[in-house]
C-alpha cells in the first residue's frame, strides 16, 4: 500500500474526534488494523497525528522535518500492522516509535555534520565568530555539492558516509558488487574534494 498523506489523511492539526462520527473504539480499530483496513488506519491517523506531530515538532522544531518524520511513523505502524497488540497501550507505543524516528534524525544529523567537518578540515582554522558562520556556510555548499552526484553515486556514498553502512551491508541492500561501491565512493570523494576546492573550501 501506498500512502498519500497529503490525498487521504486529515492535517495532523485537526480536532481527533470529527463531527458526526462514531466514538473511537480503539481495540476494534486496531484489530481491523491488523487485518489491513486502511480505514482503520485513517481512524489511527486521524486520532493520534495530531499529538505525535506536536510532540515530534517540540524536539526538532522544524515542521517541515516534523511532518516527514511523522508520516515515517505512520508508515511504520502500517508496516507492522500485523504485529500489533489491541491489548497494550498503543498510545504509549506510539509516540516511543515516535522518539526512535527523532533519535534517528539526530544521530542521521550528527553523522553528517561528522562527515561535513572531515571533508572541511583544511579550510576552517579560525577560532573567531566567522569561523562559525563559514562552517554554516560551508554545510551548505556539501550538501549541494553532494546532490550533484549522480543517483546511484549519491545513494552510495550516502548510505557509507552518512548511513555509516558497510560495503557488504551496502552490496546487499543495492545488489552491486564490493568494487563497484569501491569505485562509486572513491569517485565521488574527487568530485566533492574538486567541487569544493573550485569554491576555494580547500
Amino acid at each position: 500500500m501506498k500512502i498519500s498523506f497529503e490525498k487521504n489523511f486529515v492535517h495532523p492539526q485537526t480536532e481527533h474526534q470529527m463531527p458526526g462520527l462514531d466514538p473511537f473504539d480503539e481495540k476494534q480499530t486496531l484489530l481491523e488494523l491488523s487485518n489491513s483496513s486502511e480505514i482503520a488506519f485513517q481512524k489511527i491517523y486521524n486520532f493520534y497525528s495530531h499529538k505525535i506531530y506536536f510532540k515530534i515538532r517540540r524536539l526538532v522544531k522544524s515542521q517541515v522535518i516534523t511532518e516527514d518524520i511523522l508520516q515515517d511513523v505512520f508508515l511504520a505502524i502500517w508496516n507492522n500492522r500485523s504485529k500489533l497488540n489491541a491489548d497494550k497501550s498503543f498510545c504509549s507505543y506510539l509516540f516511543c516509535v515516535a522518539a526512535n524516528k527523532c533519535n534517528d534524525y539526530f544521530r542521521r544529523i550528527k553523522r553528517e555534520r561528522k562527515l561535513h567537518k572531515e571533508l572541511l578540515l583544511p579550510s576552517i582554522s579560525s577560532d573567531s565568530v566567522e569561523k562559525s558562520i563559514a562552517e554554516e556556510e560551508s554545510f551548505k555548499i556539501v550538501n549541494n555539492t553532494i546532490e550533484l552526484l549522480p543517483l546511484k553515486r549519491k545513494q552510495i556514498f550516502k548510505l557509507s558516509k552518512v548511513e555509516c553502512k558497510t560495503y557488504a551491508e551496502i552490496s546487499g541492500q543495492l545488489g552491486i558488487s564490493l568494487s563497484t561501491i569501491s569505485d562509486h565512493i572513491v569517485k565521488a570523494n574527487h568530485f566533492i574534494k574538486a567541487r569544493l576546492t573550485a569554491e576555494s573550501l580547500f
